[in-house]
């Protein structure tokens, strides 16, 4: 019995195991000599690992779970972290949820790359896309797909940029329409349309556009007027009509009516008017009453070149006639007369021919005469009046003349004082001055 209880001891040192001072937790290992060392238990959250020299050891987890239940329990999470501080992984329904340490709401997730290969269902109240570009494969984007979707539901639904102020497109429900903040552009060549229908481009209506309630319009340079007659008081005629073909429209009265058609005249008619009370008609002109302004020359045979256009007392008409190059119309006068201011007259009758001066006249008038006929002329002198010529002068007055004394005698008077004096500025021949 001693031997047996030697033995077993030598053995027992041998192999390094002192049973004896081991506790609870140790583990054993077989060292590289071939015997048993012993591993004392290690502190709790450490690792058994293998270490370099190839003997285990405990190491500290650098991250480590726990799940809070025993090896073979049916528990549907476990803990993230030791300490059940950590996030749990939760089994619900067969969905993975990642909850808080006390299981009271949903965790953060954050993750580098991230595919999800069937739906995506956001239940939060605010969605935050912090990427600079956002791509959707899908073509269409719904919004306010709740349940049930109404008009209510979707007022004011939109879409809303950031800037210094918002920039929004939002649905209107009250007025069914959505309601943009900002100014549209489009782009050139592109135009607006209801019901596929242009209704507007950037230079004009489209056919469709019927009805409109514009106050005031560019130049219209083409078109048709379709609508109703315009009002005089808004710059038209009232009228639709021209009336009778070539006649002309003259406002009425009250009575009347604002516009009256004058019937058309015949050839070489002039229209006159009729007054403050009357329409005006065609007539032909009276040349024995007075005529002012511009009268037509319809019936007037054609001039030559350089001709100008006199009256002709004796015709009781117009004529024309080629002017005296001296810028005075040329008389043949065979009789005695009342002299014109700047005319020259040709004395050629047979008898003496008296020109009697003008009893006014402004001062730079003239009077030619030229000798021609063999009767001779003289120049008579109404009361107030003095024919001067060089140092010589007539009798004032009446009395006064001034006479030729051969065939071919010239005499050119200029009036120097309106209405009283004359000089006799050119004198060919031998005048006699009386």
């Amino acid at each position: 019995m001693a031997l047996q209880n030697t033995i077993n001891r030598s053995l027992v040192a041998g192999t390094k195991t002192a049973l004896g001072g081991d506790a609870p937790g140790d583990l054993y290992y077989r060292d590289p000599s071939g015997l048993l060392t012993r591993l004392p238990i290690g502190t709790p959250g450490q690792l058994l690992s293998v270490s370099g020299s190839n003997f285990p050891s405990w190491t500290a987890a650098p991250s480590t779970h726990t799940q809070n239940t025993d090896t073979g329990t049916t528990s549907s999470f476990f803990q993230i972290d030791s300490g059940n501080v950590g996030p749990r992984l939760k089994n619900s329904a067969g969905g993975l949820q990642i909850r808080n340490a006390g299981d009271t709401a949903f965790a953060n997730l954050e993750a580098l790359d991230l595919i999800i290969n069937g739906n995506l269902v956001v239940n939060g109240t605010t969605t935050t896309i912090n990427s600079a570009t956002l791509t959707v494969d899908d073509i269409n984007i719904v919004l306010g797909d709740v349940a049930p979707p109404t008009d209510a539901t979707a007022n004011g639904g939109g879409i809303t940029l950031k800037g210094a102020t918002d920039k929004t497109i939002v649905w209107d429900s009250s007025n069914t329409n959505w309601t943009c903040s900002e100014h549209w552009n489009l782009l050139s060549g592109k135009s607006y349309k209801i019901n596929n229908v242009n209704v507007l481009t950037a230079t004009g209506l489209g056919s469709t556009v019927v009805s409109s309630s514009l106050t005031s319009v560019g130049t219209i340079t083409t078109g048709t007027w379709n609508g109703t007659n315009i009002a005089v008081g808004n710059g038209g005629t009232g009228r639709n009509t021209g009336g009778t073909a070539y006649g002309l429209i003259a406002a009425g009265t009250s009575a009347t009516g604002t516009q009256q058609t004058v019937p058309t005249g015949t050839a070489s008619q002039v229209l006159i008017g009729g007054g403050a009370s009357a329409l005006p008609s065609w007539g032909s002109l009276n040349l024995a009453s007075m005529v002012t302004g511009k009268l037509p020359l319809a019936n007037v045979a054609n001039g030559t070149a350089l001709q100008q256009i006199r009256t002709n007392s004796s015709a009781n008409a117009l004529e024309f006639f080629t002017p005296d190059p001296f810028g005075m119309p040329l008389v043949a006068a065979s009789a005695s007369l009342t002299a014109a201011i700047n005319t020259r007259y040709v004395c050629d009758g047979a008898t003496l021919v008296t020109l009697t001066l003008p009893a006014t006249a402004p001062a730079g008038s003239v009077i030619q005469v030229i000798g021609r006929g063999a009767g001779g002329w003289r120049i008579a002198q109404p009361a107030g009046i003095t024919i001067f010529a060089g140092d010589v002068s007539t009798t004032a007055g009446t009395p006064g003349s001034a006479n030729s004394t051969h065939q071919r005698d010239c005499l050119t008077l200029t009036c120097i004082i309106a209405n009283t004096e004359w000089v006799a500025e050119i004198n060919q021949g031998n005048v006699d001055f009386i």
